[in-house]
């Protein structure tokens, strides 16, 4: 390309991966111009959209040529099954997405069983079928539970696990006699229930050359703790813990060198995306399936994670001359909450108005993916409707972020996956003893219990309250709390106060903290602290102020150092300088 030329863009698709893709080619100082087809009710708002059928590739052609556009991205798989990237490229036009004969790796899962048998990459034991009765038969004969794959393409939701011989044998039957899923359940592939854990890798491949992205994790299951049916993705998060260095590794080895060998001995000129999903087993990672394009909602945490252009490097694979090297990724995560329409992924309404903030909040962004707009509003219009993405330095943080923004969304008849998220929690406890390292001196029991509410991303308010008895003589000792911490980004913020008795005995006090993360592991603070054990002598009071170093240099690991001035009257202790080592293990 002339160095001074920019891109007249068209990307092509109406989902949440598409939206992801526009707002990641539109950070782009090559972009001259960007349209989508068709686009939806959110994208309409960051770009031009025209309204063609992503599957009518004639259309695509005709108006890619009529407008002189300079590059088009192919989001989802059907047009390149269909061969929109074959037509395009016999204009001379570059396309990012692989030609038909590379799509076929998704189109088929058949051949793409086949393909892996082939090339000896590692993947379940597995056969395919289109006779109903010898699929019963294998299914009831194999040495292990199996999982039921329609070969065509499904929309992700061609894949049935069962939990019995008898479902498994339904499954089959289901897809090759009952048309459960159309034309692409006529061939299906039976193939060995894999134990482990799921990651999603994403290449970016033009020929043998190849950039991995971070790799995500995808769930599909419609109910928390992935529980329920199987959808076309509920959340995603990246990068993906599981996938330590050592399983990455394997993976290239193992999987990514031999499958870009493959395709080059089978005279596959692959430009475009190469979704590997694979199964962390106890034997290494395996091949659960691919796909030839970005993955939905993967592609919603890996886009923001970009740190180089993203348009630059999907031009440069369709033109062949994809730099590995100019790739930069961000530290930090990304978190997607998809939002679906109730009832999905069954029947659900469409129509229904949904009201956005007015302001997206910092480290966040609302990817729209079943939405219409109507009449000035937005509206729902597919079953997954809105993917809202939240960034941070910490996983914590970024789903903290993205659950934050989904307080902030008005949509009466959806629904998305609260796993780990509540904005109000309870602690209740009942306890022996009188403290930490102090000896029990009665057999009474102490009552806590504990209420937090997180009104916004960072923010807990939490109020608690204590009763038990206290030393030989069963003194009554009760006391109430009240505090707030601000824990987001580098700042950390927390105080608390706390009255109570102790027989006749009335205490108050309160202390506050305030800390700044000057790394990822470091983190320095001071402390104030004031302790009143009777309120009608003022002498009873104690006051200490503390400077403290944190390192935390793995998750389970906590060394702190602190140094405190200790003032306490009442104990014939005043001006006292005291430095402690502490070190926590976290289990």
């Amino acid at each position: 390309m002339e160095p001074d030329k920019k891109l007249k863009v068209l990307i092509v698709g109406s989902g949440g991966r598409e939206h992801a893709l526009v707002l990641a080619v539109k950070r782009s100082p090559m972009l001259d111009s960007l349209v989508c087809a068709p686009g939806n009710g959110g994208i309409g708002r960051d770009c031009e959209t025209v309204n063609i059928s992503a599957e009518d590739v004639d259309a695509i052609v005709e108006y890619v040529l009529k407008n002189k556009i300079d590059f088009v991205i192919c989001g989802p798989e059907v047009p390149l099954w269909l061969g929109l990237a074959d037509k395009l490229r016999e204009k001379s036009v570059p396309v990012y997405g692989p030609s038909k004969n590379g799509a076929i790796l998704e189109a088929s899962k058949a051949y793409s069983k086949n393909f892996l048998k082939k090339y000896s990459i590692p993947t379940a034991e597995g056969a395919n079928f289109t006779d109903p009765d010898a699929a019963e038969k294998y299914i009831r004969s194999a040495p292990f539970d199996t999982v039921i794959k329609a070969s065509g393409l499904a929309a992700g939701k061609g894949v049935v696990i069962p939990a019995s011989r008898d479902e498994a044998v339904a499954a089959a039957r289901e897809m090759l006699e009952g048309g459960a899923f159309g034309d692409s359940g006529k061939e299906i592939v039976v193939e060995e229930k894999m134990d482990g854990e799921e990651a999603s890798i994403m290449l970016v491949v033009c020929g043998k050359k190849y950039v991995m992205l971070p790799a995500s994790q995808d769930h599909k299951r419609v109910g928390e703790g992935d529980t329920g049916l199987n959808t076309g993705g509920m959340g995603a998060y990246a990068p993906a813990a599981v996938a330590t260095p050592e399983v990455l590794e394997a993976v290239r080895k193992t999987i990514v060198e031999p499958t870009l060998a493959g395709l080059e001995k089978e005279g596959i000129d692959y430009r475009g995306t190469l979704y590997v999903g694979i199964m962390i087993t106890a034997r290494g990672p395996k091949v659960v399936e691919f796909n030839v394009r970005f993955g939905d909602p993967e592609c919603q945490v890996l886009m923001p994670l970009l740190a180089s252009d993203p348009l630059e490097m999907l031009y440069d694979t369709a033109c062949g001359k994809l730099d590995a090297s100019k790739v930069k990724i961000a530290d930090g995560f990304a978190a997607v909450v998809v939002v679906c329409a109730k009832g999905y992924p069954g029947k659900y309404k469409k129509g229904e108005e949904i009201s956005l903030p007015e302001k997206t909040p910092p480290n966040t962004q609302i990817i729209h993916a079943g939405t219409k707009l109507e009449g000035g509003k937005i509206v729902s219009a597919g079953g997954r409707v809105l993917g809202l993405t939240g960034f941070g330095k910490t996983l914590e943080e970024a789903l903290s972020n993205a659950y934050s923004l989904a307080g902030l969304i008005k949509y009466e008849g959806g629904f998305f996956r609260r796993d780990g998220y509540s904005i109000l929690n309870y602690n209740i406890g009942v306890f022996n003893g009188e403290g930490l390292n102090v000896r029990d001196k009665n057999k009474s029991k102490d009552i806590v219990a504990r209420l937090t509410l997180k009104p916004a991303a960072g923010l807990q308010l939490a109020g608690s309250y204590y009763w038990g008895e206290y030393g030989a003589d069963y003194l009554k000792r009760v006391r109430y709390g009240a505090g707030a911490c601000y824990d987001r980004g580098p700042v950390v913020v927390r105080g608390e106060y706390i009255c109570g008795t102790t027989g006749d005995l009335d205490s108050e006090g309160w202390y506050a903290v305030a800390g700044w993360r000057v790394t990822k592991t470091l983190l320095p603070a001071v402390r104030y602290d004031t302790f009143l054990e009777n309120t009608a002598r003022s002498s009873s009071r104690q006051t200490n102020y503390t400077a403290a170093l944190t390192w935390q240099p793995v998750k389970y690991l906590r060394c702190q150092l602190n140094y405190t001035y200790e003032d306490y009257a009442a104990r014939d202790v005043s001006g006292r300088n005291v430095v402690a080592l502490m070190l926590s293990g976290i289990f």
